[in-house]
């Protein structure tokens, strides 16, 4: 990614209603999937991205949103 704006929450959920978008749900990123041929790095990287996804939804990186125009 050349050029990145990290937004909260709320911040997004504006953005869509600002454009005209309904928030019909939102929800955290699952993140990667675990497979026992990544390497041990790999591995841990997984865990800690499991274990913070464990935050409340607002305090996550990453969010999926369901919108309707």
């Amino acid at each position: 990614q050349i050029e990145e704006h990290p937004r909260s929450l709320k911040q997004w959920s504006e953005l869509f209603t600002n454009h005209g978008f309904s928030i019909i749900n939102v929800t955290k990123d699952p993140g990667p999937t675990y497979h026992r041929q990544h390497s041990f790095l790999k591995k841990i990287k997984i865990r800690i991205h499991h274990l913070l996804n464990a935050l409340p939804l607002g305090a996550t990186y990453q969010f999926n949103f369901l919108l309707k125009k």
